[in-house]
């Protein structure tokens, strides 16, 4: 979205009394973020979108296919596959038919969406842009632990304190009582430990614990099976960058990386580096790796 698109859209909510917040409601629609994850943004955010500069939007949809690799699909591909039917169900509990036994997970039954946004801040130092990642999962893996996700670019450096995770997610019990949607919000300042949110010289990442799926009997004698199920997760990650050098032209790339523990390891030997803009997460048999990023460069003038 250009800037002549935004200072149309700008010029149109003046004239019909809009507020910045709706403004930028708007132009996140427009630009492909579902309802539901902007309604749950915060106010700051949305008002660096409505007096942005510019914004660039990426997108993709993604399965695995039998192979276990990842495979891009249309969006058309992706609305028409249901989530987990009742036979993928059933296999389920008879793999974890007792106590607190979770599910190893195949790696085929990942079904996603994700998402970059780049946006040219208006206000703040020159060569200073904002980023946006997000996935959302229609099926999501079902072994659940440490995951990463991690935003970096070239010649970037980024803003730790300007972090902001956001994780929703529905959990369910199939027989009950809690049944709920879930909204968590991570900064720099109220992650659980430190090591939690690592900035490195061109590179953020950013740990989170998923809530895990799991089948269980209620009481030794009665034996019915439960399962909990949490389902339609989404991640939203969103921190500030600004370049090495503004004074020059640059022209630089990003990437928003998702490492998926598809092997339960927990939080044991897990570690995060990063040469240059690239990340990795350790050990690597352990992890999927996901990634959206800018096809081609984008070029910054001074």
């Amino acid at each position: 979205m250009s800037a002549v698109e935004l200072s149309i859209k700008r010029l149109n909510a003046r004239i019909k009394g809009k507020s910045q917040i709706e403004l930028a409601d708007e132009i996140l629609f427009d630009l492909g973020m579902n309802e539901k994850s902007i309604s749950a943004l915060a106010t700051i955010h949305k008002e660096e979108i409505a007096s942005a500069v510019s914004i660039y939007h990426f997108t993709e949809y993604c399965k695995v296919n039998s192979e276990g690799n990842e495979v891009l699909i249309s969006k058309e591909e992706y609305e028409k596959n249901d989530t987990m039917d009742e036979i993928s169900y059933a296999k389920s509990l008879e793999k974890s038919p007792s106590n607190e036994i979770y599910i190893p997970d195949d790696g085929l039954d990942s079904l996603f969406e994700r998402h970059l946004w780049i946006y040219k801040t208006k206000n703040a130092p020159s060569g200073t842009y904002g980023i946006i990642g997000a996935y959302k999962f229609k099926k999501t893996p079902v072994w659940r632990g440490i995951d990463v996700l991690s935003v970096s670019g070239t010649g970037l450096t980024f803003d730790r304190s300007s972090f902001y995770a956001m994780v929703m997610y529905d959990y369910n019990d199939l027989i009950g009582p809690r049944d709920e949607s879930v909204t968590e919000e991570y900064t720099a300042s109220t992650v659980k430990e430190a090591n939690d949110l690592l900035r490195f010289n061109n590179a953020i990442a950013f740990k989170y614990n998923l809530p895990n799926n799991y089948s269980y009997k209620i009481g030794d004698i009665i034996g019915v099976p439960n399962k909990v199920v949490v389902e339609n997760l989404q991640f939203i990650v969103m921190v500030s960058s600004r370049l090495q050098d503004p004074t020059c032209f640059n022209a630089f790339t990003i990437d928003f990386t998702y490492f998926h523990q598809k092997i339960g390891i927990g939080s044991l030997g897990v570690s995060v580096s990063a040469t240059g803009a690239s990340v990795s997460v350790s050990p690597s048999f352990s992890y999927d790796t996901h990634q959206i990023g800018t096809p081609g460069q984008i070029e910054y003038y001074p």
